[in-house]
């Protein structure tokens, strides 16, 4: 790790769009971990910041990228609730049938926290192709 993670993350976790995307744009690795192990799509995902969801997907983040216990992006939208992250997260070609470590997938947390709309997305939703040119 460079460094340059640790910024990115901290501006998707802040939700600064303008500073996402100028990081993107000096090629800061949009799946490099900060210092925690998280990329800057878990943290976006984790406190629900979704105006950072679609440059860092469109820049190639990959949705499938899990942190030392196997959570991805999308468990961590599941857990919270948030259904436009979730959609964007599935859009953006998230897998629903990956497990974590403990043997849970994103459906699992919808249900765990009684998040009953995301059950149905994650269960019933079709995928979008992502506009590239967004």
């Amino acid at each position: 790790m460079s460094g340059q993670g640790d910024y990115l993350c901290k501006a998707a976790k802040d939700g600064n769009v303008s500073k996402v995307r100028e990081y993107l744009a000096d090629s800061v690795d949009p799946d490099e971990r900060d210092r925690s192990g998280y990329t800057a799509l878990m943290w976006a995902a984790y406190n629900e910041k979704p105006e950072v969801i679609l440059p860092l997907l469109v820049s190639g983040a990959n949705p499938n990228k899990a942190d030392s216990a196997g959570n991805t992006a999308l468990m961590r939208a599941a857990r919270n609730g948030n259904e436009e992250i979730v959609i964007m997260l599935l859009d953006g070609g998230a897998y629903r049938n990956q497990f974590d470590a403990g043997g849970y997938k994103a459906l699992d947390y919808a249900r765990m926290y009684k998040h009953y709309e995301i059950t149905g997305i994650l269960q019933d939703y079709i995928p979008q192709k992502i506009d590239l040119e967004s």
